[in-house]
């Protein structure tokens, strides 16, 4: 089914779909001194800038979501994608709004559409929202939610890898945190304009 705007709500959003469904998805780690330390580092984080990448392999075939991810505490979260629909950007800052604003075509920058967080276009099908999705959130889940995926975290102890198995072992989902910048200077703008 395909918006008023040409978007087809199932692709157009499919990449928030599969970012936010790693909040409900990634698992914890074994040691309790990682989680430790894990709270620890993300005190320090004021602001951080990656690349995300999803991967969902079903059935044969790899679908790819990737993304430039900004956020500044205290939850304010830019995405600009770049897979599978480059150019769309969405922005949350509770600074300015409860509502997660999104500009869905580069070549219309005056068009932008405002949605609640739980909204279907902005929010996982298992309930993730977008003010759910930064690395605090995630690494919380990982420390809180014990089961057998594979997680793996960066030099500084922050969250750089889940992977979602199958009973045999075998990769379903794969979620990437590539590039990961700490403490950037962060425009303010960057939260607040398309």
């Amino acid at each position: 089914m395909r918006s008023q705007f040409g978007i087809s709500n199932r692709s157009g959003f499919l990449i928030l779909s599969l970012f936010l469904s790693a909040v409900a998805c990634v698992s914890c780690v074994r040691a309790e001194t990682s989680c430790a330390k894990v709270k620890e580092v993300w005190k320090n984080v004021d602001s951080y800038r990656c690349t995300y990448r999803a991967l969902t392999l079903y059935e044969g075939k790899v679908k790819e979501s990737l993304m430039t991810y900004s956020y500044q505490k205290p939850g304010k979260i830019r995405m600009d994608i770049q897979k599978p629909r480059k150019g769309v950007v969405l922005i949350y800052n509770p600074e300015v709004s409860g509502k997660v604003r999104v500009r869905p075509f580069p070549s219309f920058k005056s068009l932008v559409m405002n949605y609640d967080l739980t909204d279907k276009k902005v929010s996982s099908g298992s309930g993730g929202t977008l003010d759910r999705s930064d690395l605090g959130h995630r690494m919380e889940s990982v420390c809180a939610n014990p089961d057998s995926r594979r997680i793996s975290f960066d030099k500084s102890g922050l969250l750089n890898k889940v992977e979602e198995l199958d009973s045999d072992g075998k990769i379903l989902e794969s979620f990437e945190w590539i590039n990961l910048e700490i403490n950037p200077p962060m425009d303010p703008a960057v939260f607040k304009d398309f």
